[in-house]
């Protein structure tokens, strides 16, 4: 065994705790399961992308205290986005559930993070992956959300198409 293999299945063995029916998942256990999405091993997002399955499908995150937790790591630059990115696509379409839990969390992350002097690298793809959801459902915005995503777009013109796109919606 390497040390990649059993750092996977000691954080899949751990997290497969909160999937269970009767944990509960607290602000703590969040803030867990959101920190792992960035990990750098390959096999430890894994676990969490079938965490988050599981924990979507029994409908048991808070998903507006993860976003927090996501905003907070975000703010600080806590690693590349792109594992975050990564995860979070490898939830998508695995059903209508975690798809809509998807459109919820991405939206209160986007309301949550400072919008920061420099564009996070990759971060264009979380609001990509926010597009392709909402066209997907068709999901109306609110006014709160649309005021953050104009904020977004003025701060960065290289996000004003894919913003463009999701006003359209």
């Amino acid at each position: 065994c390497d040390s990649e293999e059993i750092l996977y299945e000691s954080i899949a063995n751990f997290t497969q705790i909160f999937t269970r029916e009767d944990y509960v998942l607290n602000p703590y256990s969040l803030f867990i399961l959101a920190s792992y999405s960035f990990n750098k091993s390959k096999e430890a997002r894994l676990a969490i992308i079938e965490t988050f399955i599981s924990c979507f499908n029994q409908q048991k995150i808070n998903l507006k205290v993860l976003a927090q937790h996501y905003a907070t790591l975000i703010d600080a630059n806590y690693a590349p986005l792109a594992r975050f990115i990564e995860c979070l696509t490898q939830v998508k379409n695995s059903s209508d559930l975690n798809n809509s839990a998807l459109l919820q969390l991405i939206g209160l992350i986007l309301k949550a993070v400072k919008i920061p002097e420099k564009l996070p690298t990759n971060f264009k793809k979380l609001f990509e992956l926010y597009y392709e959801l909402i066209a997907q459902y068709h999901t109306p915005l609110d006014q709160d959300t649309k005021a953050i995503l104009q904020a977004w777009q003025t701060q960065f013109p290289t996000l004003k198409s894919v913003i463009q796109k999701i006003l359209k919606q």
